[in-house]
């Protein structure tokens, strides 16, 4: 008597667990959902996207451990106005591995980039991102080492105090318009030199 009144609620969690579990996001989803918060500038909003305990590994030498001091990089990206596309994006497991291009304020003032990454690996635990690996092109890597050489020298020569402070500082909302003018400023007498 009592199992015919059971089936239509069997019938409705069966359909709510299926109704909650297909608007999950996938991880591809995810990983276009981080892309455009941090393409809106919205720190705390891609922050949530990834663990307490996270670990970035941008080519050979440059690594971050922890929210704590992705928090800082992340910032520095909003202030630089800092653009990325995805593409190629697929998924395999609890990893997300696509191809990225980026390009910000700071490149654009040096008169270079986008900066191209030959993929860009993130490892998900929980539905947040553990592992984050990302490997630029070996000529975005040349690109940068020889901006960063470049414009460091110049800097260092033209305006030592300053240039010395900006780099303790790093780029933060106080400053990013002193380092973007100095940039645009290299960028003028590096023309002006190689005429």
């Amino acid at each position: 008597m009592y199992g015919s009144l059971n089936k239509p609620y069997v019938v409705f969690c069966v359909s709510c667990i299926f109704l909650v579990t297909s608007c999950a996001p996938t991880l591809v989803e995810r990983v276009y959902a981080m892309k455009e918060a941090h393409n809106r500038g919205d720190v705390e909003k891609e922050l949530s996207f990834f663990c307490d305990d996270i670990r970035c590994e941008f080519g050979e030498s440059f690594v971050i451990n922890g929210k704590k001091e992705l928090r800082k990089a992340i910032e520095q990206n909003a202030l630089l106005r800092s653009q990325m596309t995805f593409t190629d994006c697929k998924e395999s497991g609890n990893t997300v591995t696509c191809k990225v291009i980026e390009q910000n304020d700071m490149l654009k003032a040096a008169g270079i980039g986008p900066v191209y990454y030959e993929f860009s690996k993130q490892t998900y635990e929980n539905g947040l991102i553990k592992w984050l690996r990302a490997r630029p092109t070996q000529e975005s890597i040349q690109m940068m080492r020889e901006f960063r050489e470049a414009f460091g020298q110049w800097a260092s020569g033209t305006y030592p105090q300053e240039w010395a402070k900006l780099s303790d500082e790093g780029v933060t909302k106080e400053n990013v318009k002193k380092w973007l003018a100095l940039v645009r400023e290299w960028r003028r007498e590096s023309k002006r030199g190689s005429k």
